[in-house]
């Protein structure tokens, strides 16, 4: 019996540690209850306030869109202004560039015809230069063949100058020899000749004299 009321008393211990165990796994249970349903709560506020920021963005992207939208409109129609503004000042430009570009054409062609006529002229100068240079070089041949000729001449003629000089000279000898002896022969008369008029030129003063 003393067993028996210990067996009792240990398992009145055990049912008060079961019943304290189910109580705090109650409370615990109660807990995490109020703990989930509290998370629950927030998450169902947490999604009411994400919706609303969806929803808000959703808006703002809307809007943001819309504005967006609006500037690539005005966007698109400034550049396509600006391109039709460019386009339209790329064709004056073109044309531009294309009156001076042909205006440049031209005044080459006609510089370039200039230069053509300038050319043939310049050729023709040449083919006369150069035909005038032929008929100099012509007369030059035959200026030459004529001095030549001269020298040929000349020096015959000095040839013959040279043999009169020397048939001269001889001559000359010859002369000069016989003037000599006339000289020699010529001077006794002429002495005597003159003695006749100093003694005469003497007679005549004497007789002036006496008178």
């Amino acid at each position: 019996i003393t067993k028996l009321e210990g067996d009792k008393e240990e398992n009145r211990d055990e049912i008060e540690s079961l019943k304290e165990t189910i109580k705090i796994l109650d409370n615990t249970r109660k807990m995490e209850k109020k703990r989930m349903s509290e998370e629950l709560a927030r998450s169902v506020k947490e999604k009411e306030l994400l919706e609303n920021d969806v929803e808000a963005g959703r808006i703002e992207l809307a809007e943001t869109t819309k504005r967006l939208n609006k500037r690539v409109d005005d966007v698109r129609q400034e550049m396509t202004g600006m391109l039709i503004a460019a386009k339209s000042e790329a064709r004056k430009e073109e044309e531009k560039m294309k009156q001076k570009y042909d205006k440049q054409l031209d005044e080459s062609r006609s510089t370039t015809k200039s230069l053509g006529v300038k050319l043939d002229r310049v050729k023709e100068e040449q083919l006369e230069a150069k035909e005038e240079i032929r008929v100099l070089d012509l007369k030059l041949v035959d200026r030459v063949v004529t001095v030549k000729k001269l020298e040929v001449d000349v020096k015959k003629r000095d040839e013959t100058i040279e043999r009169y000089e020397s048939n001269y000279r001889e001559l000359l000898k010859l002369s000069l020899k016989l003037t000599k002896n006339r000289f020699k022969s010529g001077r006794s008369k002429v002495g005597n000749v003159v003695g006749r008029i100093i003694n005469r030129r003497k007679k005549d003063k004497k007789s002036i004299e006496d008178q």
